[in-house]
């Protein structure tokens, strides 16, 4: 890997086990899912591709997507265990502000 924030990010996007994160991540870097309008590309084709355009981003964009990553993933178990309430969200969006 180029430099920590691939590794990092890697390592986060591997651990990622929902779709729709890993379909926003690609979207963000602009890497299409679709070959054309009815084939899918593989999944390790558009990996690839993610990865490489985020190691092409500048450092601030890398260090965004990161954060991006960060914070869905962390989401996404609040919701699984059932720790996230409306009061938590609300708590959450506060704190970025």
């Amino acid at each position: 890997m180029k430099d920590r924030y691939t590794e990092k990010f890697v390592d986060i996007l591997l651990e990622t086990k929902d779709p729709a994160v890993f379909a926003g991540v690609a979207r963000i870097l602009k890497v299409p899912l679709m070959e054309d309008e009815k084939t899918p590309k593989k999944f390790s084709d558009v990996f690839i591709e993610v990865v490489k355009n985020y190691s092409a981003a500048p450092r601030i964009r890398k260090k965004e997507l990161l954060k991006i990553l960060k914070d869905a993933n962390s989401c996404k178990e609040s919701v699984d265990n059932g720790n996230f309430t409306k009061d938590s969200a609300e708590a959450s969006t506060d704190k970025d502000v």
